[in-house]
């Protein structure tokens, strides 16, 4: 995003993407990534897995809205300023550097949302 002039990652959420990572080798993954923006730096406080209703392949992955709908005020309320949706991440197995139609698209949606509240993404995370 234009207004971001850098990325803190927590230990804790760089752990989670690991572990979810690993846990579905080699096929795609992903998450959400929450936390806060102060003068033009996102700080991750913390990072999902995708959820429990879930489907992952080679090429595609898709998270469980309701799990995430769920998890986002739980994981807020442990944080004395509450956490944003910062964005979203996930994994292409054996290529890192391109985006594909999907994600092109994922992208300008969720790009579109945070316009909308610059300070923090919409209070549902996604459609149920």
């Amino acid at each position: 995003a234009a207004d971001c002039r850098g990325v803190v990652l927590s230990n804790r959420a760089y752990l989670s993407v690991l572990s979810e990572v690993y846990s579905r080798d080699p096929l795609e993954t992903g998450g959400i990534f929450f936390g806060n923006v102060k003068n033009g730096v996102w700080y991750v406080a913390e990072a999902s897995d995708p959820g429990v209703y879930t489907l992952h392949t080679h090429a595609h992955h898709e998270m469980d809205n309701n799990y995430h709908n769920h998890i986002y005020p739980v994981l807020s309320r442990l944080y004395q300023h509450g956490l944003c949706l910062l964005g979203l991440w996930h994994r292409h197995p054996g290529s890192l550097d391109t985006f594909s139609s999907d994600d092109d698209r994922t992208n300008h949606s969720f790009a579109d949302a945070r316009q909308s509240r610059p300070h923090c993404a919409p209070d549902m995370l996604l459609p149920q």
